[in-house]
C-alpha cells in the first residue's frame, strides 16, 4: 500500500492509539496525526491537507459533522471514513450526505475497519450494512 497521511479525530485515547498503531502496521511509512476534539482538528486541517481523516462523530466541540462539514469545504479531496458508537442507519446516511466516503461501528472487527480504512483510502465508498 502507498505511503499515506491519515489524521485521527476522536476523543477516546484508546481508539485513536488502536487506530495509529494497527495502521502503521498494515501500512509502511503511514505519516499519522490525531485530534481529540473539533478545535484541534481544525487546527490540524488548516496546517496540512490530509489524505484520509477518521472520524468520530462524538468529537467534544462542534461535533464530528461540522468537522466533516470543514474538511469538505477546505479540502474537497480528503477522504473521510467516519466512525459511530454503533451501526446507526441515519447517522451514515448523514455522514454520506455530508461527502463521508465511507461509515464504519467502532465495535468493528480488524477485519472490517481494515477493508474500510483500505477501500477508501483507494478512492471507493464504504458504507457498512
Amino acid at each position: 500500500m502507498p505511503k499515506a497521511s491519515v489524521l485521527i479525530v476522536d476523543d477516546h485515547l484508546l481508539i485513536r492509539y488502536g487506530l495509529k498503531q494497527m495502521l502503521s502496521q498494515e501500512c509502511r511509512g503511514l505519516v499519522s496525526g490525531e485530534a481529540k476534539n473539533s478545535d484541534e482538528a481544525f487546527v490540524r486541517l488548516v496546517r496540512q491537507p490530509w489524505d484520509l481523516v477518521i472520524l468520530g462523530i462524538a468529537v467534544p466541540g462542534n461535533g464530528g459533522f461540522s468537522v466533516l462539514q470543514e474538511i469538505r469545504r477546505l479540502h474537497p479531496s480528503t477522504r473521510v471514513l467516519v466512525l459511530n458508537m454503533h451501526a446507526d442507519g441515519k447517522s451514515a446516511l448523514r455522514a454520506q450526505q455530508l461527502g463521508a466516503a465511507g461509515y464504519v461501528p467502532k465495535n468493528a472487527d480488524r477485519a472490517a475497519l481494515l477493508r474500510a480504512f483500505k477501500s477508501v483510502l483507494a478512492g471507493k465508498k464504504y458504507f457498512e450494512d
